[in-house]
């Protein structure tokens, strides 16, 4: 079994030398998968009341919708194509960090194989959530959760087929999904401080979250023995 404290312990031992180091790469991992694109489409979103007043003045609204439908193909596209392998790359990091200092080339390192593997299975991934939610809410959430450790075992298992990989997630996380919900939320009071510094404060939380979720992945492995090496067989007494 588990609990939040052990996790949480486990993290900060974790972050104790490399906490910055881990923060550089969250960053430079939430840009490359296209956290751009997010701002860029705010930006330019025609639904906002004050595009929407300068459109009665200076702005073509009508091509305003244009440039975000095509922003947002644009993103969708680069974040099936690029985006996604650069996640799987930042678990593969997280997931070194506990015991070794891996390379911040780690986040490209499925662009050189299990590339096709891994936009597969994050696309059936994305759909299956997408399709419960828009079904029903509370099953979309339930799922989420099912499939929550999918982007961890695709890091260290990019060529697993998509099926065996939504099967071990569901293992893993099989009479866990609440107690998840509860670790989620227990950091609650740190993204509300983050907020409180302009947001930017939620950057440096970030971290803490990954590593923590990370941990949890490592354990929830041990409990089921998955991955764990083979002990040697007993020497038989004559």
């Amino acid at each position: 079994m588990w609990t939040r404290e052990e996790l949480k312990q486990n993290a900060k031992n974790t972050l104790r030398d490399k906490y910055w180091t881990i923060l550089g790469v969250s960053v430079l991992a939430g840009i490359l998968q296209g956290s751009f694109f997010t701002i860029i489409t705010e930006l330019v979103n025609p639904t906002h009341t004050y595009l929407t007043v300068l459109g009665n003045y200076a702005i073509d609204v009508n091509g305003l919708i244009r440039l975000w439908i095509i922003i947002t193909i644009i993103s969708w596209l680069y974040s099936i194509f690029l985006g996604h392998t650069i996640l799987i790359g930042a678990y593969k990091y997280f997931i070194l960090s506990i015991k070794e200092n891996p390379s911040t080339s780690t986040l490209f390192d499925f662009f050189k194989t299990s590339y096709w593997n891994i936009v597969k299975v994050m696309f059936f991934y994305q759909i299956k959530i997408v399709l419960w939610t828009l079904c029903f809410i509370v099953p979309g959430i339930i799922k989420a959760y099912e499939y929550c450790m999918v982007p961890y075992i695709l890091a260290e298992h990019p060529e697993m087929e998509s099926a065996a990989v939504f099967e071990r997630s569901r293992m893993l996380t099989q009479n866990n999904k609440m107690n998840i919900f509860v670790l989620e939320i227990s950091f609650i009071g740190w993204l509300f401080l983050g907020m409180m510094c302009c947001g930017i404060g939620v950057i440096f939380v970030s971290p803490y979250i990954d590593i923590t979720m990370t941990h949890l992945y490592l354990k929830l492995k041990e409990i089921h023995g998955i991955d764990q090496p083979e002990l040697p067989p007993i020497p038989e007494i004559l």
